[in-house]
């Protein structure tokens, strides 16, 4: 008898009313390493025993916040905050800020570094520097722009959520292809569940 294995592995789940019948959805890994929300209607039953909850995993939280930036120029959390190189509150060209601080409020302690060129090449303590593969939910991805290069969170489906222009630009955040805007993809860093 052939014995078969499961082809998904439950991340961590979230109740989001967005079509009729049950809110829960799944965040689930493919054998292949790719992740996705799956709504529960289109599980079947599992051997997995346990799955947490999606605000449990920080990455998930960081890329939350990020999306509900979504069209935002300056950050908006009422804290005062200065960073370079951009002026006091504006994400446009600060690209490791949005990320940092993206991290941040999910209860990280930041990436560190003062460009995304710099946190490529000097991730901190704990995170895992992966290239060549899809990253997960949540993961910050790099991209190789001469000098300085960009960041941004990777949301899925080869899309990543950041800041686009320079300084004083006061350009919303916004959704882009992981390959289109940035074709110089280098990789992502995987810090933790």
């Amino acid at each position: 008898m052939a014995t078969t294995t499961s082809t998904a592995r439950m991340q961590c789940w979230r109740d989001l009313q967005v079509v009729s019948g049950s809110p829960r959805w799944f965040l689930v890994e493919l054998s292949n390493g790719q992740e996705g929300f799956i709504h529960s209607s289109l599980t079947v039953p599992s051997t997995q025993t346990s799955t947490p909850k999606c605000d449990t995993l920080q990455r998930v939280r960081a890329a939350d916040w990020a999306l509900a930036q979504l069209g935002k120029t300056y950050d908006d959390t009422g804290r005062q905050v200065t960073w370079a190189p951009g002026p006091d509150k504006e994400w446009s060209g600060d690209c490791l800020a949005f990320v940092n601080h993206s991290y941040r409020i999910a209860g990280h302690t930041g990436l560190g570094a003062a460009t995304a060129i710099g946190q490529w090449n000097s991730p901190p303590a704990g995170a895992i520097k992966m290239t060549g593969l899809l990253p997960r939910y949540g993961d910050p991805v790099f991209t190789n722009i001469p000098s300085v290069g960009h960041t941004a969170i990777y949301i899925g489906g080869t899309s990543m959520i950041g800041t686009q222009g320079v300084d004083g630009s006061r350009l919303p955040i916004e959704i882009y292809s992981l390959y289109n805007k940035y074709p110089t993809y280098q990789g992502y860093l995987k810090l933790g569940s």
